[in-house]
């Protein structure tokens, strides 16, 4: 993400990079394995500002796995 300003165009939010990795895999013709990472390496970083005061930060890493069944 390129660096970007808050509403009034005074405080500058640094450009980040985050990576996130997705994994799959199939097995039996009817079962499906998802694991899904978004932050992979934890980055702590300033996602946006509202004002000059009041800047928050992004979404830590978050890991979401699925088992699916097709008919």
């Amino acid at each position: 993400m390129g660096k970007s300003y808050d509403q009034t165009n005074v405080t500058t939010v640094p450009a980040y990079t985050l990576f996130d990795l997705a994994a799959s895999y199939s097995f039996a013709k009817h079962y499906t394995l998802r694991l899904n990472v978004n932050n992979l390496f934890d980055k702590t970083y300033v996602a946006g500002c509202d004002s000059a005061t009041n800047c928050y930060y992004g979404r830590r890493r978050t890991i979401i796995g699925t088992a699916t069944y097709r008919w």
